[in-house]
């Protein structure tokens, strides 16, 4: 159950109180970049345990492509 529930809620909490755009409590970049692409690899880890590797991968690839290519194109 808290595998379950209750950590994917604290997740989507956490994300929308500290590293969404309008997030009410302002991160520095390379701390919000860090916690952003921890808890990305926790999702691509999971989906690997569970025996989804090749989405798992997928995920990551897409994660990291999106990132480098926000920061990249961003004033």
């Amino acid at each position: 159950m808290l595998f379950g529930i209750g950590i994917p809620s604290f997740i989507a909490t956490f994300w929308g109180l500290n590293l969404s755009p309008k997030a009410a409590i302002k991160l520095p970049f390379s701390i919000k970049l860090i916690l952003q692409f921890t808890i990305f690899v926790l999702a691509a880890l999971s989906l690997h345990t569970i025996g989804k590797s090749g989405i798992g991968i997928v995920f990551f690839l897409t994660i990291v492509i999106n990132k480098m290519l926000l920061f990249l194109l961003s004033d």
